[in-house]
């Protein structure tokens, strides 16, 4: 894939002993590396799992993907949505939200759910969700 943008949707899970305050220290983290790579993203957290939309360049999305699995923090990274869209300036912005506790169930339990598909039902959950930052 070219160096133009690219968006990905992924689903990860604390990992086992991994509490509330990891998810904090992670998005501030997630905050300043937005800034230093030049992209965007949004984190809706659901006391378990985060599901995390990222856009900007190719290269930087992912570098933000190599470094999000390889985080010990995180179990089971798994990409939903992986497209190009249109080139647009980056706000470096990252904002996170909160979400009901079954809110990302059908990220797990729907195989299909991937593609529009998945980012309909994301751009549904961002609607609803308590967003910070």
């Amino acid at each position: 894939m070219n160096d133009s943008t690219l968006r990905i949707l992924t689903l990860s899970r604390l990992r086992q002993g991994c509490e509330y305050d990891a998810f904090i220290v992670m998005a501030r983290d997630a905050r300043l590396r937005s800034k230093m790579l030049k992209i965007d993203g949004v984190s809706l957290f659901d006391g378990q799992r985060i599901c995390t939309l990222v856009q900007g360049p190719a290269s930087a999305v992912n570098a933000w993907r190599e470094e999000a699995t390889a985080d010990p923090r995180h179990e089971v990274v798994s990409t939903l949505v992986e497209q190009p869209f249109e080139t647009r300036d980056s706000n470096s912005c990252w904002r996170v939200g909160y979400c009901d506790v079954h809110d990302l169930d059908p990220f797990e339990t729907d195989s299909q759910l991937r593609g529009d598909a998945a980012l309909r039902v994301w751009q549904g959950l961002l609607a609803r969700a308590d967003l910070v930052g």
